[in-house]
């Protein structure tokens, strides 16, 4: 199974990343990770995790990955799609509103028909009416909590497609990785 997961370049991730995609590769499954960045690319911390991990890292520079609405969103969307394409993932694991937005519809418009989304600050806005729209994309949602399990289900995604992590990161990704993959 290999998975491409797409995140953009946040605090609030970089431990989690660090952790959970060497302990997928444990695992048996070939996990990749594409960073979208505005301005600077990864750091050299996160770089040398993955390095360390065994996890390839590829960065991609969208100069307003930040601003959805932004007029050269869709061109932003296509680089990402043509990006997944090179990559031949059996799933894209997307993570943060960044991330599910610019990697949903790049998974979408690159043909990739198996989407997965993590959810990790239940501040994180995503009360624009597009979300709604941007969740449909997802076959599974991941919550790290009960409180984001309740944010996802609150814009419209049927509790049967979320799953809360258990302190077994690594296993329970596993776990709705094969159930989505089996269709």
């Amino acid at each position: 199974m290999r998975v491409l997961h797409i995140a953009p370049l946040h605090a609030l991730i970089q431990n989690h990343l660090l952790t959970l995609l060497p302990a997928l590769r444990g695992l048996g499954i070939k996990t990749e990770l594409l960073v979208i960045f505005a301005q600077h690319p990864p750091s050299p911390v996160i770089m040398a995790g993955m390095k360390r991990g065994g996890v390839p890292m590829y960065g991609l520079k969208l100069p307003h990955s930040t601003d959805l609405i932004h007029p050269t969103t869709p061109q932003s969307i296509m680089e990402v799609a043509q990006f997944i394409q090179t990559r031949h993932a059996d799933l894209i694991h997307t993570h943060l509103s960044v991330g599910d937005f610019l990697g949903g519809y790049g998974a979408r418009w690159g043909n990739v028909p198996i989407r997965v989304s993590t959810r990790h600050d239940v501040d994180e806005d995503r009360s624009a009416d597009y979300w709604r729209v941007v969740a449909g994309l997802f076959n599974r949602h991941i919550a790290l909590s009960d409180a984001l399990a309740d944010a996802i289900h609150a814009e419209g995604v049927a509790r049967d497609q979320i799953t809360i992590a258990t302190s077994d990161m690594a296993g329970s990704h596993k776990a709705v990785y094969q159930t989505v993959l089996r269709g």
